[in-house]
């Protein structure tokens, strides 16, 4: 695993002769259909910059232009020409899910919606699943939710029942609603994710005891991870929660990667769906945009305020 790290640090760092600046940071990674990475970086007043590459081979810019000036937060496979982006654009709406063209760089949005923090667009299934937040000013006392958008960019609510070791919880009638001013929630979700296959979508779920503060309030709170598929309509959720649910990744199979607080420790963590008991420490530290490589064999992430990605091999 080292070794493969290195080969992708020596690609992309400054430390090796490598083309990105370095005061860059990457922002969004995500693995290609045929093995190769995107890599999103970032500069302060400068556009968001997307490259391609082999580990230990040189990468290559690809040609991205849309909003000016943009973040990518996010990236998820659609096809093998076409890549889904979440993007931050300096203008309303500033969270929108779009698809990059690969051969060309022809961005095309696929969905706005206001109040969308984070998303994901499944293509077969023609809607996105997104994160959203209440309209309040204040960071410390929005509260976010998961929900259903397609085109016409309306969130929609999950109707979903999922069983917490000690309760059970309607999502429909607990989270905030899309369209809600305030926090007057119960439940609250965010980070979600979903296979490449479109077979399960997971995500972080708290229970608040009374009526829920902001998010950021309830961050150090037990959040537990839901996986639903959708399939055969099942959802569960990890029989112990975690804590700073920063994000998440789910295989084809319903493997989940967590990048959260477990116990003691914040870092990467691995678990099957059938057993999450004790989930695998992967590495510590703060990751973003963790996805898998097509065959599940390996993982990528962004370890917050690096400029390069981090792979790590799962088996």
């Amino acid at each position: 695993m080292i070794a493969l790290v290195c080969m992708v640090l020596c690609a992309l760092g400054s430390a090796c002769g490598g083309p990105m600046a370095s005061r860059d940071r990457a922002t969004a990674v995500g693995y290609l259909p045929d093995g190769r990475f995107l890599m999103a970086a970032a500069a302060y007043e400068r556009p968001a910059t997307l490259w391609t590459a082999q580990p230990g081979k040189d990468p290559r810019p690809l040609p991205f232009d849309y909003c000016s000036p943009i973040m990518v937060l996010s990236i998820f496979s659609m096809s093998a020409e076409r890549i889904g982006l979440t993007v931050w654009c300096h203008e309303s709406p500033e969270f929108r899910l779009v698809a990059l063209d690969l051969p060309t760089g022809l961005v095309t949005p696929l969905t706005t919606a206001p109040r969308i923090d984070a998303g994901v667009w499944l293509p077969r299934s023609g809607i996105g699943i997104v994160q959203y937040r209440t309209n309040r000013t204040s960071n410390d006392d929005r509260c976010h939710g998961v929900g259903e958008v397609d085109t016409d960019g309306v969130i929609r609510s999950l109707h979903l029942t999922v069983l917490l070791p000690t309760t059970s919880v309607s999502l429909a009638t607990t989270l905030p609603p899309p369209d809600a001013t305030d926090c007057a929630a119960h439940t609250l979700a965010r980070a979600p994710a979903v296979s490449a296959n479109e077979r399960y979508t997971a995500f972080f779920l708290h229970q608040c005891p009374d009526q829920c503060a902001g998010t950021e309030q309830e961050w150090q709170h037990e959040w537990f991870v839901v996986v639903h598929d959708r399939i055969t309509g099942h959802s569960a959720a990890s029989p112990h929660p975690f804590r700073r649910p920063y994000d998440l990744a789910v295989a084809d199979d319903g493997a989940l990667v967590i990048s959260a607080r477990y116990g003691d420790t914040t870092g990467l963590w691995y678990c099957q769906p059938q057993d999450c008991t004790r989930p695998r420490s992967l590495a510590e530290g703060v990751f973003f945009s963790p996805g898998f490589r097509h065959d599940n064999a390996y993982l990528i992430a962004v370890e917050n305020g690096e400029i390069e990605p981090t792979v790590i091999k799962l088996y």
